[in-house]
This record gives structure tokens, sequence and C-alpha cells, in this order.
């Protein structure tokens, strides 16, 4: 086994100005993590216990997130020292554990949600060492456009795999990530390391062979894999992000990115040259891509002087934290360090849920409605009944599944109908499955039970929806047509479930809002029904005619003969919306064309 430093002797170039910044976010997407191991004590970490892995409680029976975090986080007085062990972690375990202590493969969805989350939490820096084999390198449209979203914010390192071969993984193949091989401790690409075309422009080769980690329960060991190598380049990236804090005061990942991909040493050999990806890691070299012009004369003079920063020998104070309200605490700055400049505008979908902050709030409530276990909806909504005060002391959020992606924070002198809302939302949502919109703006974060942080929104009332996919279908005059109501019920669960999101980015305001919009979408499928053709794509893109200071979007709906797929030409249908408020609202009529 052989320490970071011996396979990594650059990295004292980053090592003497920093060992990392709490400022500065890793996300960590794998199994679950032992927390208590004594290299990882001391360490600023979260964990998200996403997907209800227990991976956040527990000692895991797996050992493959350990491995990965230890490598990144390893706390220098635990006599492991990890590449980037004074950086903040938030640790996402995507992966569940079988009874032997396998882990089971996650979805492609429950990826992007994870991406998502990591984005939201505030991660300069994503960690995936694992991956999907793929013939073409192809992703699922939510991960495609969840890596697309996550990539203007955060460096998303991912592992190119381990079958030897000139063949591709998901999320590396994707253009927008930063694909990991692994070298030899001979500097040769390892034989187990995957090449292929996509890894030629954005993949790079960095060591990998015999790392140090640490296992669950408290030992060490060593490991051999593209996993390994994926978290020394993470580790790496981080430290990239910390310098660019300390001398430039933000943070600007895609420069990290570019320069490590355009400094790669080549590499040599006719086998070599086979299974090379854009080259080998060359710290010294990115260090100086990003520093020796950008980071001016004082750069220069501290590498003259051979100024030492012994690791975490500075402290950073966190800002103050002040109370918006019901524990919601605002947020000068991301985990990125990066202040946020206005507030984002939300238009989600999801469904109803509550969170009790605490077990101190959570017991408070046991006691007031007098149960043993913690309250159930029910019990609740009786309770608001007499004491409606009582809905302003839990978090209601708005769930993507079962995660929770916003906390919902009534304000101003409509709180207490906004409150109303919700307690009718929660009633109605136990005698049928729910569907809740939410549109406001974003107002800093707050905590949950377990220890995660989502961000909290300020409702605007005029936007918080909810419906039944049936009830909706159930709101048109004209009896419908049995095909009709199903090619609705289609897409509209589509939006729902398929191509969910966490509605921020304008043209996922625009898609969500569209299925709100029953009306317009049941005449496009009365007409595409009529003519015996069925939907192939959702499409949104920004449109070109709009009101002025308006942002408009539009949302295309691409149908196809499925008996004559190849004769007849495929129709699309158009209508825009307009997402410049925080309530979308459409413009215009719905157009349509055909594409032959």
């Amino acid at each position: 086994m052989l320490g970071i430093a011996a396979v990594l002797p650059d990295l004292d170039l980053l090592w003497r100005r920093t060992a990392g910044l709490p400022e500065v976010c890793i996300a960590v997407l794998d199994g679950p993590v032992d927390l208590t191991h004594p290299c990882l004590t001391g360490a600023s970490l979260q964990c998200v216990d996403f997907l209800a892995t227990g991976g956040c409680w527990t000692i895991p029976r797996s050992s493959h997130g350990t491995h990965v975090s230890s490598i990144i986080f390893g706390q220098p007085a635990s006599g492991f020292q990890g590449i980037s062990p004074g950086c903040s972690g938030i640790i996402i375990p995507i992966y569940k554990e079988s009874v032997e202590g396998e882990l089971l493969s996650c979805t492609q969805a429950d990826l992007a949600k994870a991406l998502a989350i990591a984005v939201e939490m505030g991660a300069s820096v994503i960690n995936v060492s694992g991956g999907e084999l793929s013939a073409n390198g192809e992703l699922e449209l939510c991960l495609r456009e969840a890596i697309a979203a996550a990539a203007k914010e955060a460096l998303i390192v991912a592992a190119a795999g381990n079958d030897g071969c000139a063949c591709l993984h998901v999320p590396a193949a994707a253009p927008d990530v930063l694909a990991i091989g692994a070298l030899s401790k001979s500097g040769q690409p390892l034989t187990r390391s995957n090449w292929g075309e996509n890894y030629r422009q954005n993949g790079l080769l960095v060591p990998g062979d015999d790392i140090g980690v640490a296992d669950p329960g408290g030992g060490y060991s060593s490991r051999t894999s593209t996993s390994s190598a994926t978290a020394v380049a993470s580790g790496i990236a981080a430290l990239l992000c910390c310098l660019q804090l300390q001398h430039q005061g933000s943070i600007k990942t895609s420069l990290i990115r570019e320069a490590l991909l355009s400094s790669a040493k080549p590499c040599t050999g006719s086998e070599e040259l086979q299974r090379c990806l854009a080259g080998k890691l060359d710290i010294e070299g990115a260090y100086r891509r990003l520093f020796s012009t950008n980071g001016g004369q004082r750069m220069a003079i501290e590498e003259n002087r051979k100024e030492v920063i012994t690791p975490l020998q500075e402290t950073h104070d966190a800002p103050s934290a002040g109370v918006v309200q019901a524990g919601i605490t605002a947020s000068e700055c991301s985990c990125g360090g990066q202040a946020r400049q206005e507030p984002t505008r939300v238009f989600a979908i999801g469904t109803l849920g509550y969170d009790f902050g605490s077990e101190a709030r959570r017991n408070s409530f046991m006691q007031a409605i007098n149960v043993t276990s913690p309250p159930t909806a029910a019990e609740l909504l009786v309770h608001f009944t007499s004491q409606p005060h009582a809905a302003a002391a839990i978090v209601w959020t708005l769930n993507l599944d079962t995660i929770p992606i916003y906390a919902i924070a009534p304000h101003g002198p409509f709180g207490a109908d906004v409150y109303m809302r919700l307690r009718e939302i929660l009633t109605e949502q136990g005698k049928e499955g729910l569907w809740v919109s939410l549109a406001g703006i974003t107002a800093g974060k707050a905590r949950l039970m377990s220890g995660q942080e989502v961000t909290a929104v300020f409702p605007d009332l005029r936007g918080l929806y909810s419906w039944s996919t049936d009830a909706l279908l159930s709101a048109f005059k004209k009896p419908d047509n049995p095909a009709v109501r199903d090619q609705v019920h289609n897409f509209l669960e589509r939006i729902y479930s398929e191509l969910r999101n966490p509605g921020v980015r304008p043209q996922d305001r625009a898609r969500n809002f569209a299925a709100t919009n029953a009306y317009q979408v049941h005449r496009i499928f009365q007409d595409a029904i009529r003519d015996k053709l069925e939907l192939d794509e959702i499409g949104v893109e920004r449109s070109p005619y709009c009101h002025p200071e308006s942002d408009c979007w539009d949302v295309k709906l691409a149908f196809f003969d499925p008996v004559r797929r190849l004769e007849r030409a495929r129709k699309v249908y158009r209508f825009t919306v307009d997402v410049s408020d925080t309530v979308p609202t459409t413009i215009g009529s719905v157009r349509s064309w055909s594409i032959y």
C-alpha cells in the first residue's frame, strides 16, 4: 500500500498552499460510509439519507463508499491524510446494500436526483466512482439534463470503468463530465481501465494502483481501480477550487476542468496510445495553466519564496446564520463560497411532506397530541384544527418521490392563507394521490431531522396547486374519447415521473407548467388521436418571439405514426410559456407543423 504523497509527488505543490477550505464542498455519490472511522473523525461531513438507504447512521457492510471518502477526506491527525482533508463534504449514498453487503445498482433517475441535491447543497466537485456500461454512451433524458444543469455549477468527476475494454460507462461518457481512467505504479494505463473515443475528449488518466483506503470498522487496506483514481482526481480538483477561491475570490470549475485536460501529458507507445484518454494527470501543468497568468505577480512571488502552509493551519469561521422562520436559516453564501446575488425562481411539481426539524420539536408535538410515537398526518391535522398556529412549527416540504427537495416557508401578509392551503392539501393527499405545484423564490436553507439541508422557498399562493391526474382529466366538460384520455394521462405521468426535475431552470419551469395546463395539452392530443399519431418526444427550447423583459420558452410535443413511422411525417405542436414571473403563464395559441 502506497501513501498518497508517494503516488502523487507533485501533490506537495498544492499542499504547500492549502490542504482544503471548508468553503469548498465535495459531494460523494457512492455507497454508505463509515462516518465513525478514525480517519474521518474531525472531517466536516454532512450525510443525506438518500432513498432511505440507511447509509448515514450505521456502519456499512459494504466498503466502497468508505474507501472513496477516505481518499478524499482522510484527516492528518489520524495518520492517514486524504487529498483534501480541509474541504467539507456531502455524503449521498445512492446505492443500497444487500443482506450480504453487496452494493445494489441505482437507476439513472436516482443518480439524476442525487446530482440535483449535491448542487442544491453547494457542492463544487461531485465524485461518482461508479457507472453503467453503455453501448454508445447515451444517457436517459433525466440524467442528461441533470448533468447539463449540474455541470454549470460543479465539476462532475466519474469513473471510466474497470472492464478493460474500449467500452463506455455513463455518466463518465457524457461530454460535460470529467472521466477518469487509472494509471499503474509504472505510469502505464492500468490493464483494467476502460478506454474509448468519447474518453479521448473528456478523459484523464490518474494514479489508481495500490491506493491506501480506510475500511469500515477502523481498518485500512489498498485498492486498485478507476474508483480510487476518481477519488484522487476529485480531491485534486477541490484543492484547485480552494486556490481559485483564495486568489481570485470565486470558483470556476469549468476552468479547472479545462486546465486538467489541456495540461495532460501525452502517452507513449502503441499499446499505451490505444488505452490513453486525453492524457495523464499533470498537477503542476494544471496549476500553472490556472494561475501563471490569472494569478498575477502574487502567485509568482509565492513560488519564489517557497512559502510553506501547514495543512489545516488556517481556520475559517463560518458566517453567522440568522433565523428566517420556523428553523429556516438565511444563507449568505453557498458551500462553494459564492454569494447568492439574487433569489432564484422555482416552479416545481412533487408531493407534499412535512418534517419536525429536530427531535425536540418532534417530542413537543408528541406531548401536545398525547401520542407515544411520531404523530401521523391525520393526527397533526386534528391538532391543527384546534391549534392552527402549530402548523408554523413544522417544516413543510415538497418531495420528489420520497426525497425532500424544498422547504415551503410561508411569509408575508398572506402567510396564514398559505398554511391553510397546505393543511387542505395534506387532507386531500390522505384521501387520494395528489401532485402539488410549488411556485416561489428561494430564501435560504432549512435543516431537517436527518441533518439534510434543503433550499427554502417563499411560496406564491397563486402557484400552489394540488390535483390528481384523473381529477384533472375529469374536469373537461365534453365526454372524452378514451384514447385521448389515455394519451393525456400518459403525457402527464411522463412529466411527473420520467422528466421530474427541481424546477429551477427556465426550461424546466416551462415544462412543469405545461403539465398543469391540461386544457391546451388536451386539445393537442385530440388532434393527434384523430390523425392516429402517438407521442414521441417532449422538448423545450427558447422561443423566438417574446414580450420585452419576458422569458419565453416553447414546449414542443412531437408525434409519429406507429404504423407508418418511415413513410409519414412527424407532427410537432408548440405552445409558448412565459416564465419571467414566479407563476408561469402561456402566451398565444397552439401552433403545429410537419417534419419530413
